[in-house]
């Protein structure tokens, strides 16, 4: 059966692992503060204090390369 870590794998750059259960869609992220990511449709997804950084290094840079 397929793990967590071999979707991320699978699916590449347009997706970040947020925590240890949590996938995202970096072109459904409307907004994000320290703890979570609110995406569009309204669910939450937690961020890792430990991912926080890379999170916001690789948020940033996807939407400057996607001009949203």
């Amino acid at each position: 059966s397929l793990l967590i870590e071999d979707l991320e794998q699978m699916l590449g750059k347009g997706f970040f692992r947020t925590h240890r259960s949590f996938l995202v869609s970096l072109s459904y992220v409307e907004r994000y503060d320290r703890t979570s990511a609110y995406m569009k449709g309204g669910d939450v997804a937690m961020i890792s204090k430990y991912r926080l950084r890379a999170f916001d290094e690789i948020y940033r840079k996807y939407r400057n390369e996607h001009n949203e």
